[in-house]
């Protein structure tokens, strides 16, 4: 074999090495960002499911607060109105017993009834503006509780998948120079093999 076309052989060998060795370098490289730009939208899907979940929760606050205001506001209305209804209704029944010639003991139970009855609907006004205010703030405890765990649930999902991709991008990284090793050795070895063909 001619020396001169041995050496081009071999410079020819070296190169293609390099230059696999480079592209696999590249390839690594590539992989690995490719991973790690996976682990940032990861965590910040997670960041913003938080910062979501914690809007939420306000929100969900915030209406059971006002509704629960309403309720309320609701049934001191209706107490008033049921007052104003009770003090006409006891000056109807006084203005008519008065004409009928109706008093003492008897026009005084009569009033004191119609006093009880008209407490004992406010009471049950109150009573169901309570049970209803309640209602409405378990309801909206049991909301943000479940929003709270689905939040956590998801976040930890992501994370975990966050630290998943960040592992992928070394592992990349490692896969890469293990091709590269291989490659070197290979190339080395064909240097050598065709290093020992030649005869001088």
């Amino acid at each position: 074999m001619c020396l001169p076309l041995v050496v081009y052989a071999l410079g020819a060998t070296v190169a293609a090495g390099g230059m696999k060795m480079y592209g696999e370098k590249q390839q690594a490289k590539a992989a690995s960002k490719m991973y790690q730009y996976q682990a940032s939208l990861a965590q910040q899907q997670s960041r913003l499911s938080k910062e979501y979940a914690a809007e939420q929760k306000k929100n969900l606050e915030k209406t059971s607060f006002e509704n629960i205001s309403a309720v309320q506001n609701q049934a001191a209305e209706q107490s008033k109105q049921l007052a104003r209804d009770v003090s006409r209704l006891t000056g109807t029944q006084r203005a008519t017993m008065g004409a009928l010639g109706i008093g003492g003991v008897t026009a005084v139970d009569i009033s004191l009834d119609t006093f009880d009855k008209a407490k004992m609907d406010e009471l049950a006004i109150r009573y169901n503006a309570n049970v209803k205010s309640y209602q409405i703030g378990q309801q909206a405890k049991g909301e943000v509780w479940t929003l709270g765990e689905e939040t956590k649930f998801k976040s930890f999902a992501l994370e975990s998948e966050a630290v998943q991709y960040g592992a992928a991008a070394k592992n990349a990284k490692r896969a890469g120079n293990i091709a590269m090793t291989g490659t070197l050795l290979s190339t080395a070895s064909q240097v050598a093999l065709m290093g020992s063909k030649v005869k001088l």
